[in-house]
């Protein structure tokens, strides 16, 4: 008889790293700028991140989904505590030149200096 379920290899969050109210300042492949924001749910294969706008004091949500990660559409850095950051990407190619994280963590610590 054969087995109707198999164990396969998955990429997913590490939902014991990323928090509820942790920031992030993320990048989705068609936007201008990074946008900074509040985690507002995570799970391991889905997060939703609170943002403003930037008409009047409206704030709306985006979700980064890990499939979209696994993609390439999704750069990003993550930090519950403004101590330890993370970076959200897709693996780099090795024959690619990798792009550099320092910009997206000083855009998060700027944002806090002001």
């Amino acid at each position: 008889m054969e087995k109707l379920i198999t164990t396969c290899e998955q990429t997913e969050f590490v939902p014991e790293l990323i928090k509820r109210r942790g920031f992030i300042r993320a990048k989705y492949w068609s936007w201008e700028e990074p946008r900074n924001g509040l985690i507002t749910y995570a799970d391991k294969g889905f997060l939703r991140v609170l943002f403003l706008t930037g008409v009047n004091v409206a704030a709306s949500y985006y979700a980064i989904k890990i499939t979209e990660v696994e993609a390439g559409l999704w750069t990003a850095v993550y930090t519950p505590d403004f101590k330890s950051f993370y970076c959200i990407k897709q693996k780099e190619k090795e024959e690619e030149e990798p792009e550099s994280d320092i910009d997206l963590i000083e855009g998060i610590r700027k944002l806090f200096e002001e």
